[in-house]
């Protein structure tokens, strides 16, 4: 029986077209190998959301929220007036 493993991802790795993509895209290939794999990220870009069917083949359970530049604007903002950083802000999901 295989082990799970939880990967969080800060972008959705496909198309495996930049160097965080393409190296996260290779990790969650080999796990899913040999282990059952829930994957999380957030998308950048609405239209990545086209590739959601390709990642949900490579893995067992696939999660994601989209988080569009504007959206991304204005957590960062958000950030100034809670004293969180700006990653925590703009990448923190409460349903995921």
């Amino acid at each position: 029986m295989k082990k799970d493993v939880l990967v969080l991802a800060h972008r959705i790795p496909f198309p495996p077209d930049k160097g965080d993509k393409i190296r996260t895209y290779h990790m969650v290939q080999h796990l899913a190998r040999h282990y059952r794999v829930t994957l999380v990220c957030l998308i950048d870009d609405p239209e990545d959301c086209q590739h959601i069917p390709a990642l949900q083949q490579m893995v067992d359970q696939f999660h994601c929220r989209v988080r569009t530049g504007k959206t991304m604007c204005v957590y960062a903002g958000m950030s100034l007036v809670t004293g969180r950083s700006f990653s925590q802000q703009c990448f923190y999901s409460h349903p995921l």
